[in-house]
């Protein structure tokens, strides 16, 4: 998967896909002159009980792999 924000980053990330979870982990991050330092990230997708969580880590400003972000979507009727 191919990632660019408007913080100034690409990350392409590679991963497996196991029946309703999704891992991926970047293989190159690059950034621009005013881009962030970061280092690794990971991703992870699931679908559990009809919601689709995910969470983020993030690798950055030196520090290891940590718990960014992560989130539930529920669908709405």
């Amino acid at each position: 998967m191919l990632v660019a924000d408007p913080s100034g980053h690409i990350s392409v990330y590679l991963g497996a896909v196991q029946g309703p979870r999704v891992d991926l982990a970047t293989d190159l991050i690059a950034r621009t002159a005013t881009g962030a330092e970061v280092t690794a990230a990971s991703r992870m997708y699931g679908l559990v009980g009809g919601e689709l969580m995910w969470a983020t880590d993030l690798a950055a400003f030196g520090h290891e792999l940590q718990a960014y972000s992560s989130g539930r979507l529920q669908r709405q009727e």
